[in-house]
């Protein structure tokens, strides 16, 4: 009975199931911490080929590093998703807002539908509505990025130096952080 209450309290059975039988993440954070790029962060660092300029960029004047932010923002908002400090940025985590509101009323929406059917096909179908607010969270994402050009650069430089950072998988980063978004 326990475990029941525990089930209604933590939100609504039906979509859990739901959600999970297709293999969505529970916020749009988890989606794409995870499953947009499962690898080890210093793994998708070491693979993120610069637009304008090789690593470090570090010596990037505001306008260039603005250009990587926005070159490479699928990988490095995955990646800072996963690191200690600005996971738990709220300016960071403000910027996922509409995005949140968007994509659980997507998964909301798909329920029962989705059981059985293409997982690719079904995460087009979660993504595709919300794209013009993934598109406002990537130009947000750069101007955040460089108004906190010092932390994002001191993260970058620790996922990709660090060894717990090349091993494993996105879960196993986000588990390390205690990230309860999948």
């Amino acid at each position: 009975m326990r475990k029941i209450f525990n089930q209604l309290v933590a939100g609504n059975p039906i979509d859990d199931r739901a959600r999970k039988a297709f293999g969505a993440a529970r916020t749009v954070k988890g989606y794409l911490a995870a499953h947009q790029n499962p690898r080890p962060a210093g793994i998708v660092l070491m693979a993120t080929t610069p637009i304008s300029s090789p690593w470090p960029w570090h010596s990037l004047t505001n306008d260039q590093w603005a250009e990587e932010m926005r070159g490479n923002n699928g990988n490095l908002i995955s990646v800072l998703l996963r690191h200690p400090e600005i996971s738990k940025d709220a300016g960071f985590l403000a910027l996922f807002g509409e995005c949140e509101t968007e994509y659980q009323a997507c998964v909301k929406r798909l329920k029962w539908a989705w059981i059985g059917r293409d997982k690719n096909a079904v995460t087009k179908t979660v993504l595709n509505p919300i794209e013009p607010a993934l598109d406002r969270l990537n130009d947000a994402f750069v101007s955040w990025a460089t108004d906190n050009r010092r932390s994002v650069w001191a993260a970058l430089e620790d996922m990709a130096s660090e060894e717990q950072y090349q091993s494993g998988n996105a879960m196993s980063d986000l588990k390390r952080i205690n990230a309860n978004w999948v």
